[in-house]
């Protein structure tokens, strides 16, 4: 695929996930794609590195039951090649803690045979886990 075929691939992805649609955006990953969250599991329960659509299955429910999303905003595409970056920013509360946070990411996604083989997460996981804290308090 070229680059103008790789971004609409990660656009769609991205409005299936916006509107719930969790089978047609597990549908676009590869039987064998690997999502890769930053941060310590010990301090951020969805950290770590999820391989298969069972384990990124599993990632999705994680999200759901820690965070209360607010805002989750793509807003830069840029492609090159297999590869898809997407710059964005979230606000999210955990639920655990009500505790709120605001962090720009990015997504980088690797794109082979019009599927999802790799996607690694980039963001401020400092702030994230201190979200997650019970003894701190978030954004400081």
């Amino acid at each position: 695929m070229d680059d103008h075929n790789n971004l609409q691939l990660i656009q769609q992805l991205f409005s299936h996930y916006a509107k719930g649609d969790i089978p047609a955006f597990l549908s676009m990953f590869s039987p064998d794609a690997v999502w890769v969250e930053p941060g310590n599991a010990g301090d951020i329960p969805y950290a770590g590195s999820f391989a298969g659509i069972p384990e990124i299955s599993k990632l999705l429910s994680i999200l759901s039951q820690s965070l209360h999303i607010k805002s989750f905003v793509p807003n830069l595409f840029l492609a090159n090649g297999n590869n898809v970056a997407v710059f964005g920013d979230n606000e999210a509360a955990v639920i655990s803690t009500g505790k709120s946070y605001c962090t720009k990411w990015v997504y980088l996604f690797t794109v082979q045979n019009q599927l999802v083989t790799h996607l690694q997460v980039y963001m401020d996981t400092l702030i994230i886990a201190k979200a997650f804290s019970p003894l701190s308090v978030a954004g400081k």
